[in-house]
């Protein structure tokens, strides 16, 4: 059964929340169509950089930040 918040709707439904970093490389690299290998890659080495980097935004490690086009 699912759980419901004080206004009586599903507690899920409430909760309205952008899609993680490393599931929008995996969500852009299936639009793209790679292989899942290099998806898998691409992913792993994020996931490893931001750990190295303690989590921090790119503002917070004094890398440059990417444009985006």
């Amino acid at each position: 059964m699912p759980l419901k918040d004080l206004s009586g709707k599903d507690a899920a439904a409430s909760v309205s929340r952008d899609p993680r970093l490393l599931d929008q490389m995996r969500d852009r690299n299936c639009r793209l169509g790679l292989a899942m290998r290099s998806e898998t890659a691409q992913t792993r080495w994020t996931r490893r950089f931001i750990v190295f980097h303690g989590k921090q935004h790119t503002s917070g490690t004094g890398l440059p930040g990417r444009k985006h086009s």
